[in-house]
C-alpha cells in the first residue's frame, strides 16, 4: 500500500475483479449525463486494469462501467480515494450519482455517507473518449496512447468525525537538522490539536498544537535522523495519532537547490542521468503492476541511471515510493502535451491545470525522490500570450512546495517568452532525426552542433546561471531491424544517435541533465497518419514494449557510468 496509511481506521483495498459492462462511444452518452438506469452487467473485469487493454475491448472508445460490493462497519462519512483513472469517470453509490472524476491519473478523493452498515453497490464508470466539455487535459493529437480504466488501486475509507486529511514534512535545514510538520485535519475540525507523534516507531510524544481551520504546524530538530541521497536513501516515517484517528508519512531529509548550473541534493552536484518513462505496457495499457514497476526501476539502476522523467502525467504513488526507496532522482509533471494558444488561454483549461497541479503537489509531497515539478510539455511557450498560464502554475508550485524545483519542457528553446518562471531550463530537441533533408546523407553531426549551440545560446541569456536539461532526445528503431548502413529505423542507427547524445554531454559541463527519449516503446496515436509512428508506437525506446534491450542500451550503460565518474573528479 502506498504512503500514507491510515491504520486506525477502517480502509477496504478495492482491488480485484469487479463486474463489467461496456457501452460502444457511438451510442453511449456524456459520462456527465450517464444514469443508473443505464447498467446491465454481463462479464467481468479487473481493477486496477484497463478494459481497452484486453481482447474484447481493443481499441474500443466508449464507456467501461465497473461494480463491486463493499461492506463497512457502520453507517456515515465515506472517503473513495481513486489514485487514476483515464480518462473521465462518474462515482454511484447505492444507486445515487456522488462524483465526477475529471482530472486523468490524478490521485481524488470523493466523500458521501452510508446510510447504512452492511453491504453496499459501488459504481465507477470510465470513459476513455477524449471529451473537452468534460475534461480538457487531454488531446487526440497527444503522442501516447489513453487506455481507459481504473489504473491504480482504489480504497474506501471509513471516516470519523475528526480526520487527518495529510501531513506535509519538509526539511528546514541540515545543520541542525530540522524538519517543518504542517497537518491537516478535516471533518468537526478545531482550533486545538491534541495527539501523539512518534519517528520510526521510537518514543512516542504528547502533542499539543494551535492552529486554524483544521491546519497545524510545527518545526522539530531530529538529529538522530540520517539523510537521503541518491547513493544512500534512507526514510523515515512520522507517525500521528488521536482518539478517533491516526496517520503514518513517510519522508526523507533532503534538501533540493539549483545553484551555478548545478542541482545540488544536501549540497553535493549530481548530474542527472536517465529517462524519460510512460506508465504503458501493450498488455496492462496504464496499469503497470508492481512487478514491472520494480523491474523497469531494476533496468534503470542496471544502466547506471539516476533520473526518471515521469512523463506526461502525475504518477502512480507506488512507484514514487519504489523510488524513494531506491534513491532514483524523479521529475513528475502534470498533464498536457503540445498544447496550443486555443487552450492555454481558455480559462476552463486553465482551471483544471491548476486543480490537477494542486492534487500532483498534495499526493507527492513526500517524496524526496521528486526533485523537480513540471507541466505543460511542449507548450506554445514561444507565444507571449500563452505566459499568463505558465506564470500561474510556476507560481502555484513555488507557493505550496518550494523544497522543490519547478520546470517544463520547451521545443521552442531559441523563441522561448516563459524560461523566467522555471529554475531548470529543460528541452526538448531532435536534431539528426526530425527535419532532415535530402541532403543530409549523414545526419549525426547535426547532433553535436545543435547541443553545442543550444548550451552556447544559454550560457550567454538571462537563464545563464540556471540548471540545463535536455529533457527529451533520441531516434526510433524497430526491434531486430539491423543495417550496416545504420540507416534510419534500425537499432543500429539509434546506438549511434545515442552515443553522439552520451559523448556531447560528457564533454559539455553545462549540460546539467539528460533524459533520453525514452526508456520503452510505447503505443501511441491508433491507426495513424503519421509515418514516423511505425506500428502505432513511438519506437524511439531503448528497451522494446515489453522491456526487451536493444543496441543503444549498452552504449548508455557504458556512457552513464564514464559520465558519473568524470563529474565526480571534476
Amino acid at each position: 500500500m502506498a504512503y500514507p496509511i491510515y491504520f486506525k481506521r477502517k480502509v477496504t483495498d478495492l482491488s480485484g475483479f469487479w463486474d463489467f459492462q461496456y457501452l460502444d462511444g457511438a451510442a453511449a452518452p456524456c459520462i456527465k449525463d450517464l444514469n443508473y438506469s443505464d447498467f446491465q452487467f454481463n462479464t467481468k473485469a479487473a481493477v486496477p486494469g484497463c478494459f481497452d487493454a484486453g481482447i474484447d475491448y481493443a481499441g474500443k472508445r466508449g464507456i467501461g462501467i465497473y461494480r463491486t460490493m463493499v461492506t463497512t462497519a457502520s453507517a456515515g462519512l465515506m472517503r473513495l480515494h481513486l489514485p487514476g483513472v483515464t480518462l473521465t469517470a462518474k462515482i454511484f453509490f447505492d444507486r445515487k450519482a456522488v462524483g465526477l472524476y475529471d482530472l486523468p491519473y490524478s490521485g481524488m478523493d470523493f466523500y458521501f455517507q452510508a446510510e447504512y452498515a452492511g453491504l453496499h453497490e459501488l459504481i465507477i464508470a470510465v470513459d476513455n473518449r477524449q471529451d473537452y466539455q468534460v475534461c480538457p487535459l487531454y488531446s487526440n493529437y497527444y503522442d501516447f496512447y489513453p487506455f481507459g480504466g481504473i489504473i491504480r488501486p482504489p480504497a474506501l475509507h471509513e471516516l470519523p468525525e475528526q480526520y487527518f486529511d495529510r501531513c506535509r514534512i519538509t526539511t528546514v535545514s541540515l545543520d541542525p537538522q530540522k524538519i517543518r510538520v504542517e497537518i491537516s485535519m478535516k471533518g468537526n475540525t478545531c482550533n486545538q490539536f491534541k495527539g501523539t507523534l512518534q519517528i520510526d516507531q521510537q518514543s512516542v510524544s504528547t502533542l499539543e498544537l494551535t492552529g486554524e481551520n483544521g491546519i497545524f504546524s510545527m518545526e522539530l530538530t531530529v538529529p538522530e535522523l540520517e539523510m537521503w541521497t541518491p547513493g544512500k536513501p534512507v526514510m523515515h516515517t512520522l507517525t500521528l495519532t488521536t482518539d478517533q484517528d491516526a496517520i503514518t508519512e513517510r519522508f526523507g531529509i533532503r534538501i533540493v537547490k539549483a545553484e551555478k548550473n548545478q542541482i545540488l541534493i544536501n549540497g553535493k552536484s549530481y548530474p542527472l542521468l536517465g529517462y524519460n518513462r510512460h506508465e504503458s505496457h501493450p498488455e496492462f495499457g496504464s496499469a503497470v503492476p508492481p512487478q514491472i514497476m520494480i523491474e523497469d526501476l531494476q533496468i534503470l539502476k542496471d544502466m547506471n541511471c539516476n533520473f526518471v522523467r515521469g512523463c506526461h502525467y502525475p504518477q502512480s504513488q507506488d512507484f514514487l515510493d519504489l523510488c524513494d526507496d531506491l534513491g532514483m532522482l524523479v521529475w513528475e509533471e502534470a498533464l498536457g502535451w503540445g498544447d496550443g494558444e486555443n487552450h492555454l488561454t481558455d480559462p476552463f483549461f486553465q482551471q483544471k491545470q491548476v486543480e490537477q497541479t494542486e492534487l500532483m503537489l498534495k499526493n507527492s509531497m513526500n517524496h524526496p525522490s521528486v526533485i523537480m515539478f513540471g507541466y505543460l510539455n511542449e507548450n506554445r511557450s514561444d507565444l507571449p500570450c500563452c505566459r499568463e498560464l505558465i506564470s500561474k502554475l510556476s507560481a502555484l508550485i513555488r507557493e505550496t512546495d518550494p523544497s522543490r524545483l519547478v520546470t517544463f519542457a520547451t521545443c521552442n528553446f531559441y523563441a522561448d517568452k516563459a524560461l523566467e518562471f522555471v529554475d531548470v531550463v529543460s528541452t526538448n530537441l531532435y536534431p539528426g532525426w526530425y527535419g532532415n533533408t535530402f541532403d543530409d546523407i549523414d545526419p549525426l553531426p547535426k547532433i553535436k552542433a545543435t547541443l553545442a549551440d543550444v548550451s552556447k545560446v544559454l550560457s550567454q541569456s538571462e537563464n545563464a546561471e540556471k540548471p540545463w536539461i535536455i529533457s527529451e532526445i533520441g531516434a526510433a528503431a524497430l526491434a531486430g531491424c539491423h543495417d550496416r548502413l545504420k540507416g534510419p529505423w534500425s537499432e543500429d542507427f539509434q546506438a549511434a544517435y545515442i552515443q553522439e547524445v552520451c559523448d556531447f554531454v560528457q564533454s559539455d559541463l553545462r549540460a546539467t541533465g539528460l533524459a533520453l527519449w525514452q526508456f520503452m516503446d510505447c503505443r501511441s496515436y491508433k491507426n495513424s497518419p503519421h509515418l514516423n509512428r511505425a506500428r502505432g508506437f513511438n519506437n524511439k525506446g531503448s528497451l522494446d514494449e515489453y522491456r526487451r534491450p536493444k543496441m543503444a542500451c549498452d552504449n548508455v550503460r557504458k556512457s552513464f557510468a564514464a559520465i558519473t565518474d568524470d563529474r565526480k573528479k571534476r
